[in-house]
């Protein structure tokens, strides 16, 4: 286990470029992606009938941003590997908590 992993892609994270809301336009159904809008991030997932569900895009267990893992459908966290559903609940920890709905 690399036990430098959390401050490297906490630090990341912080430096990553993210698309803008208008990348939303482009989301098929079953995709998501994390845009920034006025300087805030938003986590945005289109269900199979085209609505659009946003969420918090920080991890609930030490703040990292997720990413989007469209191989498996669901929320990553980079830093210590909580995986989230499409809803934003807990499939897997270190996080206990579900994403928050806005």
């Amino acid at each position: 286990m690399d036990i430098f992993a959390l401050p490297k892609n906490f630090i990341k994270d912080k430096q990553k470029k993210y698309p803008d809301k208008s990348a939303v336009e482009g989301l098929k159904s079953g995709e998501g992606v994390v845009i920034e809008d006025e300087g805030r991030k938003i986590a945005v997932f289109k269900n199979g009938d085209g609505k659009i569900l946003k969420l918090s895009p920080v991890c609930t267990h030490l703040g990292c941003v997720i990413d989007w893992d469209s191989s498996n459908k669901n929320w990553v966290c980079p830093c210590h590997n909580a995986k989230y559903n499409s809803k934003g609940l807990v499939i897997q920890g270190p996080a206990k908590k579900d994403l928050e709905r806005l």
